[in-house]
């Protein structure tokens, strides 16, 4: 896949972006992970830092609708109001993504812009989420960042206009694992570049096989602490 190196090559995406998280399960063990900044030579439970996303690569989230290869790409990411909780969790958050295009078997349609609330145009913002730092042991040998909707299994819905082709409101389902694209999720870094990792679910319209989704691209994470941008890492336990 190409690298989303939060958010869709939409949804940075992140994603995050990053995108936002909930205890693993089926294979993922975590024993007391926590985040961890430096403040010069102290090293400070990250709770409260406010988790900041920037694109590195478009994202975009690819799948079909219809037997219509769909393409939602977005060159601008956001977190918003995402803060890095206790236990390595990521709490209260959003990702917005910007500039965002539609293209049905590789043309851009006009007509399936994305439309965030019938009034921001080329604009996804996702449902509040949850995430959390857990390490699979037994399955991927990988640390990961489980991003999940606060209620439900739906993680954003795509709207457009009712001329579009493939429907009006498009909802991506599923749970999302984001992985450091370097493998460095357990050292201080100032940033951390993220994209789509194993484990992953993603569907538009239904947990189908023919709805399958996947979200390319890759993203910088930064965490601001205190008024300023971090070192940080996460902590296994």
């Amino acid at each position: 896949m190409i690298r989303i190196k939060l958010g869709i090559k939409v949804l940075g995406l992140c994603a995050l972006v990053f995108a936002l998280i909930g205890i693993a399960s089926g294979g993922a063990q975590a024993a007391s992970p926590e985040w961890l900044v430096l403040e010069g030579t102290k090293v400070t439970e990250g709770t409260g830092g406010q988790l900041t996303l920037a694109k590195e690569t478009n994202a975009i989230l690819h799948s079909k609708i219809s037997g219509v290869s769909v393409l939602f790409e977005c060159p601008t990411i956001e977190a918003v109001e995402a803060r890095l909780g206790a236990a390595g969790t990521i709490a209260e958050g959003k990702i917005k993504y910007s500039g965002c295009v539609t293209k049905l078997n590789g043309v851009e349609s006009k007509p399936c812009e994305p439309v965030n609330a019938g009034t921001e145009k080329g604009v996804i913002v996702t449902k509040p989420g949850h995430a959390v730092f857990v390490l699979h042991e037994f399955i991927t040998k990988d640390e990961l960042t489980k991003v999940l909707p606060d209620i439900g299994n739906t993680l954003a819905v795509i709207e457009m206009s009712k001329e579009c082709s493939i429907g009006a409101k498009v909802p991506v389902i599923g749970e999302l694992f984001l992985k450091d694209c370097e493998n460095k999720f357990l050292e201080h870094l100032e940033r951390h570049l993220v994209e789509e990792g194993p484990l992953t679910r993603l569907f538009v319209i239904s947990e189908t096989e023919e709805h399958k989704a996947s979200l390319l691209g890759s993203a910088w994470a930064k965490v601001l602490f205190n008024g300023l941008f971090r070192f940080y890492g996460a902590h296994a336990g």
